[in-house]
């Protein structure tokens, strides 16, 4: 536009026109004057901004406690830091600066961050090591909401915090925590209490906690990766390893199953419980898988994960590389004849086999996966990653993480757990 025709333009208008620009535009014009930035930065403009692109490619959050979080910037095709804006934290007891600051979840333009605050993991006792949370736009950092946590929630090594969703039909987002009881540590398993695991969800908009399903620790499973539907909770879940003697990996307890949250009190456990989606009509997924994502995309159901081929080599597992990588979505049809539903996976997506060769460098690596309503994201710890568009079953593999690891670098199994992956879509218009 012609700089003396737009100088001519009401303020307000100008502001208009502003509103249908890309959100990288605008984080560009917020440095050229402090007039700009506050217009810009303010909650009327966010509010009314257009220039949302659902098929942007999302921003990618990566990081390991050795190395922080770092960000891959769609716009600049590029990895970046964080900024200090990212891990500056403001509470009652002032300002202080956590370079350790963990994602711990991503929905709909928020990131879930986690502060730990005490003395280490080495020197740390059950009650002296203590979690912090807070919700985060990344394209408003500044700007974060503390997470009131429950008393029982505030110790990391009694409590999970198991990742966040957008709820549509409460249109707010919620974390969904596992609490341990404190037999977990001390083998105190004296009171019935303490036989349950207990899951709660807290709703960021509305500051509300919620007690959503217990389940019996003697049934070991590893829940993970949240999602809600219906405004109902749903999870992946397989068995924990640690419950299972060594060396025995039969397929049945390798695959992961679909779990939906059973509020009824009309099930198994007489009270709100997850429940397996094979007891409603639908089978568990086709084959074991080693890493595994659950999302839903306009009203349907999503899994995708994949597969790491290893060997036993001197007693320990050696990983060789990932051996394929699928997407399945949950077909559900009525039949006719028992007029009732009947669920089945289907295979709807294979990555090609020059994207699976980029995975396979060297040995001894654990994979990661992430997605959002139209993106799916794959990435080893040596930081390789190759992007799925949902839209077309297109991929493209990102640039190299300047901070990965090499095929050379020393195996270390402490930086497995340490290591996360989410995407966030950019949003102007999501405020806290």
């Amino acid at each position: 536009m012609d700089s003396k025709l737009w100088s001519r333009l009401p303020e307000d208008e100008q502001v208009m026109v502003l509103s249908f620009l890309p959100w990288f535009e605008i984080l560009r014009l917020r440095v050229v004057c402090v007039k700009w930035n506050q217009i810009l930065r303010s909650s009327e403009f966010r509010q009314n901004w257009r220039g949302r692109e659902s098929s942007q490619t999302p921003l990618c959050f990566m990081g390991s406690k050795d190395y922080g979080t770092r960000i891959y910037n769609p716009a600049l095709q590029k990895w970046q830091d964080c900024g200090r804006s990212f891990v500056t934290f403001r509470m009652d007891e002032g300002v202080y600066k956590a370079p350790d600051a963990r994602v711990m979840g991503s929905a709909r333009g928020l990131l879930l961050l986690q502060i730990l605050l005490g003395p280490g993991y080495a020197a740390a006792t059950p009650h002296s090591l203590m979690q912090d949370l807070f919700v985060v736009n990344p394209l408003d950092p500044l700007n974060k909401k503390r997470v009131r946590l429950l008393p029982h929630l505030q110790h990391p090594n009694t409590s999970s915090v198991l990742g966040m969703a957008w709820n549509d039909i409460t249109r707010s987002h919620q974390i969904l925590f596992q609490h341990h009881p404190e037999g977990l540590i001390f083998n105190d398993i004296s009171s019935q209490e303490s036989n349950m695991w207990t899951f709660y969800s807290y709703d960021v908009e509305n500051d509300a906690w919620d007690r959503v399903a217990r389940w019996p620790k003697d049934r070991y499973r590893d829940f993970q990766s949240p999602s809600i539907a219906g405004g109902n909770f749903q999870c992946l879940a397989k068995m924990c390893s640690s419950s299972l003697p060594y060396g025995s990996t039969p397929p049945s307890v390798q695959r992961f199953r679909y779990y939906l949250r059973d509020k009824s009190g009309k099930n198994w456990l007489n009270e709100p419980t997850w429940v397996e989606l094979e007891d409603h009509g639908a089978p568990s997924l086709p084959y074991p898988l080693h890493f595994a994502i659950l999302f839903h995309q306009d009203h349907e159901t999503f899994v995708a994960g994949g597969e790491v081929s290893f060997s036993l080599v001197d007693n320990s597992d050696e990983y060789i590389g990932l051996q394929g990588f699928t997407v399945w979505k949950l077909h559900e049809e009525r039949s006719e004849e028992s007029e009732c539903e009947e669920n089945q996976w289907l295979e709807i997506h294979r990555m090609p086999s020059e994207i699976v060769d980029t995975f396979r460098k060297g040995v001894n690596m654990q994979f990661y996966c992430a997605a959002n309503e139209k993106f799916l994201i794959v990435a080893n710890w040596w930081r390789d990653c190759a992007v799925l568009d949902m839209n077309n079953m297109s991929w493209r593999v990102l640039p190299p993480e300047p901070h990965n690891l090499s095929a050379e670098s020393p195996i270390r199994e402490e930086l497995f757990d340490l290591f996360y992956l989410h995407l966030c879509e950019p949003r102007l218009d999501i405020l806290l």
